[in-house]
């Protein structure tokens, strides 16, 4: 997740005053004085360099994060934990061989469909979703055509459907 400096990534106060925050900025060496300065995007240089440096890592996923949708198609800011555009992580593994880009459409976005069709032509190479942290059900039957849609677009489904405390207070109502 990113700052938001020269880019429309941002996350919940939730998050930003977790323990945990400390822990991931240490762990990619990114803190947002870095994000203020250079912009969100230096994250990919670094994130580049390591591997780069990395005797047995040769590529990498950036995996990207949609914001919550409400079933109805509303966009719920407020409840959501870090959002990281797919146009940012496209843009910014683009060019960089070593970097692939990992969308995240959520499946209540009133254009998912579209929105897949969108991501799988700025090349992607997943999607990524994680239900309790993004507030759905995986196993909706209304799903089924997004399901479908990534079946035909050959695109693989990264998902997570425990417990996700990684990033704050999950709801494990939506891990089934």
């Amino acid at each position: 997740a990113c700052y938001g400096y020269q880019s429309d990534c941002y996350f919940s106060r939730e998050i930003r005053d977790s323990f945990k925050f400390r822990i991931y900025q240490h762990m990619f060496d990114f803190s947002e004085k870095e994000a203020k300065r250079y912009g969100d995007a230096e994250i990919f240089t670094k994130v580049e360099r390591n591997i780069i440096m990395s005797k047995y890592i040769k590529q990498a996923v950036v995996l990207a994060m949609d914001e919550v949708y409400e079933i109805t198609g509303k966009k719920r800011k407020d409840l959501t934990v870090f959002y990281v555009p797919n146009e940012f992580v496209a843009k910014g593994t683009a060019n960089r061989p070593n970097l692939l880009f990992g969308a995240s459409v959520h499946p209540y976005r009133p254009d998912a469909l579209a929105q897949l069709e969108k991501v799988k032509a700025d090349g992607a190479y997943l999607v990524k979703l994680l239900p309790a942290i993004q507030r759905f059900k995986a196993n909706d039957p209304g799903l089924i055509p997004y399901y479908q849609k990534l079946i035909d677009l050959k695109l693989p489904l990264l998902i997570h459907v425990d417990d996700e405390s990684s990033f704050g207070e999950d709801h494990p109502e939506y891990s089934d």
